[in-house]
């Protein structure tokens, strides 16, 4: 498995911590442990096929392994290859689709095997939730995209550039999204 490690930004050689969030109310503890968030017949589906991935570090830099990171989203977006989708969250006792959890490796690296986030009508802004958890502490964020920022959400993402991933674009459409997690020592 390969990892881009980009953008995490340092002040004065120490890393600048990643901006908390609000959990919301979709957070599920049963969530399975998987790397595949989505079913099958959307993840094949460019338009929205996405590799989330990055780097859980501490505030000096240094990679957190064996830390579960766990994500979740409203999924199943309507597109050409998918007419009838309607975005929503998965709850049991339905299979949890749009969420899952993962440990980090050795260099403190995950990935998930995912589709951009939809939106709904009480949160009209694509969002990935993330919450980190170690031995010794939990942390939670959201990740927004810079181009997706509605504009009545234009006030609330003002100064949480570290909630801004990287994302790049393969030939067949689909996305690398990734997301360095920066936690406070």
């Amino acid at each position: 498995m390969i990892f881009l490690i980009l953008f995490i930004t340092t002040v004065n050689g120490a890393c600048s911590p990643t901006n908390s969030d609000v959990e919301g109310p979709f957070y599920e503890a049963g969530a399975r442990r998987t790397r595949q968030l989505a079913p099958p017949a959307e993840l094949n589906n460019k338009q929205i096929a996405t590799i989330l991935s990055g780097q859980v570090v501490d505030r000096d830099c240094k990679p957190i392994s064996n830390a579960r990171v766990d994500v979740w989203y409203a999924g199943d977006q309507k597109t050409s290859a998918n007419p009838n989708g309607q975005v929503h969250y998965t709850f049991p006792p339905d299979v949890l689709w749009y969420r899952g959890w993962t440990l980090t490796d050795q260099s403190g690296g995950y990935s998930f095997q995912a589709t951009y986030p939809g939106v709904y009508t009480s949160r009209p802004i694509p969002h990935y939730h993330v919450k980190v958890q170690t031995k010794t502490k939990s942390f939670t964020t959201q990740i927004y995209f810079q181009d997706d920022v509605p504009p009545s959400f234009e006030d609330y993402v003002r100064g949480r550039s570290s909630q801004f991933p990287n994302v790049s674009f393969n030939r067949d459409g689909s996305r690398n999204v990734v997301f360095n997690i920066v936690l406070q020592n």
